[in-house]
């Protein structure tokens, strides 16, 4: 088992005239490549056998693409899009679960400069009036339209007509193509072989080309297109290895089902592992009851090297290794990390994933959660498994999960926090219950004075597609994105002791006494009061 390494935070908080804080590393982001593709490239020729993506077949096996196949299709399906002249104003919109041919088109398409637009399937599967699709594409107006298979989307596809009406488009699948007049499938786009348009094109982009959109959640409104660039999704990757050096020292192997329409999935996920020429076995399985055996399953076969999942994929996951002792030596036998995506990993499950690796291996295994936001390309902060735990590699003694609940760690390199003060929201529910949760705080109140978070960095998006009002919106008059996120300082006196998650600056809502309730640090506070009986608090 390779021993981990990790880098240490060193970072500065500095007090700014208007009275907000500027908190970063002072490790700044080095060099780095600026397309997606030239990482493609490079493994193509360094290990070009070495298998990408794994994708569970109907009959159970492993189908498996190699670095030189994905090189090679790739720039097959890249010749097949340029064959139709795609306009990069219309992006190319990506219905489907994760799959080897949602990849291949989704690299293709980033090969050549043209923005793609992965979508939640949900939106077209669980929906019987499809608003919420219909607003999307109402708003990308996509030239191309890609769907993993006719059949179960067909109904969907009826009900986008009528949006595209006057927007010429084009139906791509991998499956079913007849059943849908039209429709290209994915071995016909695959035939074009025209390796002179595929070069210039790939020349052609830049690192404030367009990647991706994609669209957050629109729990408060429409969803919103957010544009992914190039060089934010590489400079986003430098920024994880600088804090977690360990990734150079072999290629990482995940195990992995986080949707790829989403930021975590998408960007973190499938971008780290083709940074580093890792390997992907794509994960069907779902943490709810009946789609999780899937993943068991695959765990069973497969032992991950980093381990990523949200909460509630932490919870199930956990219960079946303490109940299963084999999968347990499996699954931990060859992990460098576990990392807790999406929102933080409640304390009392942290502690017993913890214990668990630390009886199996005999040595700590870190636990780590991060906080980010569509708009950062997933995370810009870490918690920290620094010199602490390096120190214990060789110890027998257990990492002790002491942390605070909602602690999202330190900013990665190349990424500013500005902490803006909100004085007028000094009261606290959690106050008045007389609660004493963090220490060696200087403050008038017992968590400390909560501050909006405003982040800047090359890992920060431009803007909104096609939106510009609620672009400029998004922004301070310093370039900041405003995230909507409160957050507390751990430690005013220690910068490296990072941030605690304050919750969603919208949901607070104020007492008749005058006492503000801060959800976020409520929610967190119970979920760990309440642990292991709750996963979720809404």
């Amino acid at each position: 088992m390779a021993t981990a390494r990790f880098w240490q935070s060193d970072n500065e908080l500095i007090k700014q005239a208007d009275g907000s804080l500027l908190m970063r590393s002072r490790q700044n982001l080095r060099p780095y490549k600026t397309r997606l593709g030239d990482y493609l490239r490079v493994w193509a020729g360094a290990a070009p056998e070495r298998t990408f993506l794994a994708a569970r077949e109907t009959n159970g096996q492993w189908l498996k693409i190699s670095y030189a196949e994905t090189l090679r299709s790739v720039e097959q399906l890249a010749a097949g899009l340029l064959a139709l002249n795609p306009n990069p104003q219309r992006p190319l919109l990506l219905l489907s679960e994760n799959s080897i041919p949602f990849a291949l088109l989704q690299l293709a398409a980033l090969h050549i400069g043209l923005p793609v637009a992965p979508v939640a399937p949900a939106y077209a599967l669980q929906s019987s009036d499809f608003n919420r699709l219909k607003n999307i594409v109402a708003l990308l107006t996509p030239e191309l339209v890609f769907v993993s298979d006719i059949v179960p989307f067909r109904t969907a596809l009826k009900a986008l007509a009528p949006v595209l009406k006057g927007h010429p488009y084009t139906v791509l699948t991998a499956a079913n193509s007849a059943v849908w007049p039209g429709a290209l499938a994915f071995e016909q786009l695959a035939e074009a072989d025209d390796n002179k348009a595929v070069y210039q094109a790939y020349h052609k982009v830049s690192p404030g080309t367009v990647a991706k959109i994609l669209h957050t959640a629109g729990a408060t409104g429409p969803p919103k297109g957010v544009i992914n660039t190039q060089g934010m999704l590489c400079a986003q990757q430098q920024a994880l290895l600088q804090m977690w050096p360990f990734l150079v020292a072999r290629p990482p192997v995940l195990v992995d089902g986080l949707p790829w329409h989403d930021t975590f999935g998408g960007n973190h996920n499938f971008n780290l592992v083709l940074r580093h020429g890792g390997t992907l076995y794509i994960d069907s399985g779902k943490p709810v009851p009946g789609q999780f055996e899937q993943t068991i399953s695959n765990l069973q076969e497969i032992a991950p090297t980093l381990y990523c999942h949200e909460p509630a994929g932490f919870a199930v996951l956990t219960t079946a290794l303490e109940q299963d002792r084999i999968l347990a030596e499996h699954f931990f036998f060859d992990l460098d990390l576990l990392f807790c995506v999406a929102a933080t990993l409640p304390a009392e499950l942290a502690r017993r994933l913890e214990r668990l690796a630390h009886d199996i291996r005999g040595t700590p295994l870190p636990v780590v959660t991060g906080w980010g936001t569509t708009e950062t390309a997933a995370p810009v902060t870490v918690t920290p498994a620094n010199a602490s735990f390096e120190l214990q590699q060789d110890s027998n003694v257990p990492l002790d999960s002491s942390q605070p609940p909602g602690w999202l760690g330190v900013p990665l390199s190349g990424a500013e926090l500005k902490l803006v003060p909100l004085a007028e929201r000094s009261g606290s529910a959690r106050q008045s219950a007389g609660r004493d949760t963090l220490t060696n705080f200087d403050s008038n109140e017992k968590d400390g004075p909560l501050f909006e978070l405003r982040v800047r960095g090359p890992q920060v998006f431009p803007g909104y597609w096609q939106q510009f009002k609620e672009s400029l919106q998004a922004f301070d008059d310093d370039g900041f994105f405003r995230t909507g996120d409160g957050g507390r300082l751990l430690n005013p006196a220690d910068p490296n002791a990072g941030i605690v998650f304050g919750g969603r600056l919208a949901e607070h809502f104020k007492l008749n006494n005058g006492l503000w309730v801060h959800t976020g640090a409520l929610r967190a506070d119970l979920i760990s009061a309440c642990a292991p009986f709750l996963q979720d608090v809404i």
